[in-house]
């Protein structure tokens, strides 16, 4: 093995470990991401459950829909989506991004 090689190697160890730092970054930006999505404090963490979970026979979509229908929230704004709230007259409601939610991903 020559100089040349080893700096090679040393280089290429370099730049993945630049990589990793960079992913790290990224995967604590997204968990803190989703926390404040779902409504978890922005540190708390999350690990994945990787045992099976049930199976779930997806040939008969009358029986997926009919389970989907019986265990699906309820919104509070009965056929309006919650993104685009409305008055009872009828008027568009306007949420600044700063106040809620929306915009802040």
């Amino acid at each position: 093995m020559t100089d040349a090689d080893v700096l090679a190697l040393n280089v290429h160890l370099a730049t993945m470990r630049a990589q990793q730092i960079t992913a790290d970054a990224e995967e604590r930006v997204a968990r803190t991401r989703l926390n404040d999505v779902i409504g978890a404090t922005l540190d708390e963490h999350f690990e994945l459950d990787e045992r099976p979970g049930l199976v779930i026979d997806t040939t008969d979509a009358t029986a997926l829909e009919r389970e989907a229908l019986a265990t699906r929230q309820r919104s509070p704004w009965p056929g309006q989506r919650r993104a685009s709230p409305t008055l009872a007259h009828g008027c568009p409601v306007h949420v600044p991004a700063s106040t809620g939610r929306a915009g802040r991903l």
